[in-house]
């Protein structure tokens, strides 16, 4: 049986840390060994060569030492790191030198023998930024479990109903969430049309409630451990981020059979279709406000079992890619039978 050795920093984000989770619990025909490190203060762990190593923290000049030195103790022994962070809407709202991040990027990728993009959109960044090898890229999307999220009925709402469409948002409250945008999309629209309810916590909370202070249409609550129950009581989805390499939060709201109003940036590009969804260009506030006017009167029934069906089958999907890889890394005496692929 193989083993994968995943090396992941003790504060890693909470989408990180879900998606780890996942597949550990779920690619379970592979031996998991879970190695919580600080690049920036220790020495790698000695991981046994015949153990693939999985890198899940975010690159970083500071950490430029701690893969030089694990590539010098791995040898031939394979490396791979996931890129769960960078993106080209990343790279155009947060990066001041392009040049300069780019050559991180390049250097910290020399170092691994494939690199795991996230999302079909972010590997198109990788390869058009030229930061990595195009014979190293593989994409493996980002996964989630959603047993329970594909047993909610979808929403009822088949038109207009004269009851507000509801919509909800939930994840970290930080700028790049895009937050502060919904809440003053939801300002200018007519009494009665939508409600939010926003589930999170994080540095823009008091921004947040702030904004929504005047809101009757608006709730900004505190962090969710039910996520079942917030979306079983919302008609829409809405992820208005700046930058999301994959947005584990539009997969979840397609397998509750949610459509989606989202951002068209990276990952969520093509997780949105109009058959399920609206996508509306990032920070542009007036657009959400129109999508919101198009989901409360669009047939979100309909659009909800589309949004399910384009998410049947993702968590074997993603599993099964992580097989391939391993058996292509890993050399004959490790390879596994996968299972036939989802459509």
């Amino acid at each position: 049986m193989m083993t994968f050795a995943h090396l992941i920093e003790p504060v890693g984000l909470g989408g990180v840390t879900r998606n780890l989770e996942t597949l550990t619990a779920h690619l379970n025909d592979v031996t998991h060994v879970r190695h919580d490190v600080e690049p920036r203060l220790s020495l790698p762990p000695r991981i046994p060569s015949d153990q693939l190593v999985v890198i899940h923290f975010t690159a970083s000049w500071s950490k430029v030492p701690y893969l030089a030195a694990l590539r010098g103790m791995r040898g031939r022994a394979p490396i791979v790191i996931v890129e769960h962070s960078y993106t080209g809407a990343y790279e155009l709202n947060a990066v001041r030198s392009k040049a300069r991040f780019r050559a991180m990027l390049r250097l910290i990728y020399s170092f691994a023998d494939r690199v795991v993009a996230v999302s079909q959109g972010q590997a198109r960044w990788l390869l058009e930024a030229g930061v990595v090898d195009p014979a190293k890229v593989v994409v493996i999307p980002s996964s989630t479990y959603c047993g329970d999220l594909e047993k909610l009925p979808p929403p009822v709402r088949t038109g207009p109903c004269g009851q507000p469409l509801r919509i909800a948002a939930y994840g970290r409250y930080c700028e790049q969430k895009g937050f502060g945008n919904l809440i003053q999309a939801m300002r200018g629209l007519p009494d009665g049309l939508a409600t939010l309810t926003l589930a999170g916590f994080g540095p823009y909370d008091g921004r947040l409630r702030a904004l929504a202070a005047h809101l009757p249409n608006v709730t900004v609550g505190g962090p969710t451990h039910d996520v079942t129950g917030l979306l079983a009581n919302c008609d829409v989805v809405a992820m208005p981020s700046l930058f999301e390499s994959f947005g584990q939060v539009a997969l979840e709201g397609r397998a509750a059979a949610r459509p989606l109003v989202a951002c068209a940036v990276d990952g969520l590009v093509e997780q949105t279709a109009p058959e399920w969804g609206w996508l509306v260009e990032p920070d542009d506030i007036s657009g959400l406000s129109r999508a919101i006017h198009a989901a409360a009167t669009a047939n979100v029934h309909v659009m909800g079992l589309a949004a399910r069906r384009s998410a049947a089958g993702h968590l074997e999907v993603s599993m099964d890619r992580w097989r391939e890889l391993g058996a292509t890394l890993m050399g004959p005496d490790a390879r596994v039978v996968t299972r036939q692929r989802a459509a």
